[in-house]
């Protein structure tokens, strides 16, 4: 296979998902006026559901490229663990400094740090006065990644890359995220929901849809490879019939009839003009830096500077947690990355 042939834009489009997240979180906390159509053109594209469909792919390809599981693992580990102890570190100094710890008792403390270090994010009842309510509440995600990890060779096992087990499969899937949603909309219970959200179920048929995805490379080669705009723009057409008809087709509250084909947009994005991520990026993903430290900068900007919102707090935001995360690319996460064993195919750094 030839480098152009391996060439895809999956950098950028973690990318372009990160910066949805940090300016929705920003517009939302620090009280940015923007214009209807933009605001839903943006919560069109959540970021959420794009990681979820790009891992799917990237890490099913992956391991079926590692040599064990245990090589798997340690990959997998290597991929969210070195991050995610730095930003975590940046967390517990920048709120000692601008909030104090003083007066927490040791068990808080502890309270707070092992759930997070092992990937379970959590806002302990002392700091819940602190900025926003919550130390870093967009890490829900790393525990369902986590999940994903854990069921994949599981998954892989089951389905045995048989066309109606994986059809079966899905179809439950899809139907558990739409109890989900249910449930998340009947229920009057803000730590019920947050629990639900952060269940394996809830987000499985995402993750799964970039599995098939990948599986099928003759489904990418005929109906999806340098087809994006055809994609994009039916899929914005389809949104409006969604929306017009009374569904949710924002957001990651987006109904899974909304969801599916953005999935497909996803992968069109990746491999139509796929020089751009190699051109634009060479190799560089501050993605998921971005993803960490966006909400610990909202956060400080609402203690310290509590006069300063709108466009220019959003702007600070912006600087900042592009500066935050470059620097958790190039000393931690680039060098952690390194360690992985390289193999063929589809980028190592995933």
């Amino acid at each position: 296979m030839d480098a152009h042939a391996r060439q895809n834009n999956f950098d950028l489009i973690r990318l372009v998902a990160a910066g949805q997240v940090v300016l929705w979180h920003g517009i939302e906390h620090l009280k940015v006026e923007v214009h209807p159509l933009l605001l839903w053109l943006l919560g069109s594209f959540p970021g959420v559901p794009i990681f979820f469909v790009v891992s799917g792919y990237l890490v099913s390809a992956s391991y079926r490229r590692s040599r064990s599981v245990g090589t798997y693992f340690a990959n997998r580990g290597l991929r969210i663990f070195p991050g995610l102890w730095l930003c975590f570190a940046f967390c517990f100094i920048s709120i000692a400094w601008s909030y104090g710890l003083a007066g927490a008792r040791w068990q808080d403390l502890v309270s707070w740090v092992l759930p997070n270090v092992v990937g379970l994010s959590h806002t302990p009842a002392f700091l819940k006065s602190f900025g926003t309510g919550s130390v870093n509440g967009s890490l829900w995600t790393i525990p369902v990644e986590l999940q994903f990890y854990v069921v994949l060779p599981l998954l892989l096992l089951v389905l045995q890359r048989s066309g109606w087990r994986w059809g079966v499969g899905f179809v439950f899937c899809l139907a558990a995220s739409f109890v989900y949603l249910w449930m998340v909309r009947e229920s009057d219970s803000k730590a019920w929901s947050n629990v639900l959200l952060r269940l394996l179920p809830s987000w499985l048929y995402m993750f799964m849809l970039g599995m098939i995805l990948e599986w099928r490379a003759d489904w990418k080669e005929r109906f999806v490879r340098d087809r994006f705009f055809v994609w994009a723009g039916a899929y914005l057409v389809w949104i409006v019939l969604l929306q017009a008809a009374g569904f949710t087709t924002v957001g990651n509250a987006a109904t899974p009839l909304a969801l599916i084909p953005l999935a497909a947009v996803v992968i069109a994005a990746a491999y139509s003009y796929r020089s751009l991520a190699t051109r634009w990026l060479r190799g560089h993903d501050i993605s998921y830096g971005m993803y960490l430290y966006h909400m610990p900068i909202v956060n400080l900007i609402v203690v310290l500077a509590p006069g300063l919102r709108g466009p220019s707090a959003l702007v600070a935001c912006i600087v900042a947690t592009v500066s935050l995360a470059s620097v958790s690319w190039w000393l931690v996460e680039r060098p952690a990355l390194r360690l992985k064993p390289t193999s063929k195919g589809l980028q190592t750094a995933y």
